[in-house]
This record gives structure tokens, sequence and C-alpha cells, in this order.
């Protein structure tokens, strides 16, 4: 049995997951989104995530890491989404551990729901309450 204080996790994998989200995102009333992804996850699918998002109605901001390798999950990283994240907006993790783990560890201390758009499989930690 779960415990009332843990968020529902719901998993998603179809071929519609991203259309799904943005039917997720309308049924949650989501005004704004901010949209966290680094240059690779935006070319692989944070573009459709955007543009999916926009397409439901959402007001998307985007906050992309200009980098292609080496990102870490520290202090700085998640400072600078915690310093983005608005009240009442949804808050999209689109990537693999690190930018998960990033979202994930400001989302906790905002106290609030993520979504996240996995991309890569081999990545065990996408439906976990922890961030490494």
């Amino acid at each position: 049995m779960r415990d009332a204080r843990e968020p529902a996790i719901d998993v998603v994998v179809a071929e519609d997951a991203i259309e799904r989200l943005a039917a997720y995102a309308d049924a949650e009333g989501w005004g704004e989104a901010l949209v966290v992804m680094d240059l690779n996850t935006q070319e692989a699918v944070g573009s459709r995530v955007v543009d999916g998002l926009r397409g439901a109605g959402v007001t998307v901001r985007e906050w992309v890491f200009p980098v292609r390798t080496g990102l870490i999950a520290s202090d700085i990283e998640v400072h600078g989404v915690r310093s983005r994240v608005r009240h009442d907006e949804g808050l999209v993790a689109v990537g693999s551990g690190v930018i998960t783990d990033i979202v994930r560890y400001a989302a906790h201390l905002e106290d609030r729901d993520f979504v996240s758009v996995p991309t890569a499989a081999s990545m065990d930690g996408y439906a976990s309450s922890v961030a490494a």
C-alpha cells in the first residue's frame, strides 16, 4: 500500500506517450510548464514534447543545459532549475539519469511533482522516489 505522503507514480510506455503527456497537462490544468533538457535530449524528443504541450494550449518555458556531455547533478544545476520553477506550472524533465535527478531533487525541494520523459532505456531510476 502506498504511503499517502508519497506521490502517485504513473508510468506510460506507448508510441503516443508524448501526446498523452499533452492530454495529461490539459487534464491537470497546466497553464504553463517548465521543460528541462540538454542539447541532446532537445534534439531527440524535447522539441516534440514542447510542441505537444503548446498544442494543448500550455505556455512552455524551456531550460536547456548548453552541453552535450559532462552534465552533472550538482547543487548549481539544481538551483538553476529551482530558480526557474513557478507556482502552479507543470515541471517536465526530458532526458536520462542526470537530468531526471536534477529535476527530481529540485521538485522535491519545491514540494512539487514532476513528469519525466526518459530518453535512455538503460536508466533505471525513472520511477524511483530518490535522486542519486
